[in-house]
């Protein structure tokens, strides 16, 4: 990784070595890109930015679960990310940061991040989203969809620092 971000400045070879770290790591280097959005350093979240976009929809998940960051700047980032990506799977999250971030410009990213997302039903409030996102996506080996529901969302209330709920149960196998 860093010499990815090393060779920023080098289009061809930035390029390239996206690929080629894409190709190989995939998800696992989204924490590490994660940290670099929040870099003082504006060439650093351009290429952080862009290279987790590059990366599509192997990105989302480990995005996901990163919207429990402190940091505002991270949080508006990543929500500019996933309406990039455009991958349905975040639309549920996008429109609960749209309404309830503590922050009022990730709440304004995260609904122009969903503006960019075509014949999607994000009208509805974000807790119909969540529930027809887990009945959608979570079953056991019998088709239940109940317990993939229980499994999706947990039984603890934890929040993170910027009062959205921890994405991190949701994720769990």
């Amino acid at each position: 990784v860093d010499r990815l971000f090393a060779a920023k400045d080098d289009p061809t070879m930035w390029i390239a070595l996206v690929e080629l770290a894409k190709n190989k790591f995939g998800r696992y280097l989204v924490p590490e890109y994660v940290k670099r959005l929040g870099d003082q350093e504006p060439s650093e979240r351009i290429a952080a930015f862009r290279a987790l976009v590059n990366l599509g929809r192997d990105a989302v998940i480990p995005l996901l679960v990163a919207l429990d960051s402190e940091s505002v700047e991270v949080r508006e980032q990543i929500a500019n990310i996933l309406g990039q990506i455009q991958e349905p799977l975040s639309i549920s999250t996008l429109a609960f940061l749209a309404e309830n971030d503590s922050d009022p410009g990730v709440r304004r990213m995260a609904q122009l991040s969903l503006g960019k997302f075509r014949n999607a039903n994000v009208g509805g409030p974000s807790w119909e989203l969540l529930l027809l996102d887990a009945i959608n996506s979570c079953s056991d080996r019998r088709g239940s969809r109940g317990a993939g529901i229980v499994r999706t969302f947990g039984s603890g209330k934890k929040e993170s620092s910027s009062g959205v709920p921890s994405h991190r149960s949701r994720f769990r196998s």
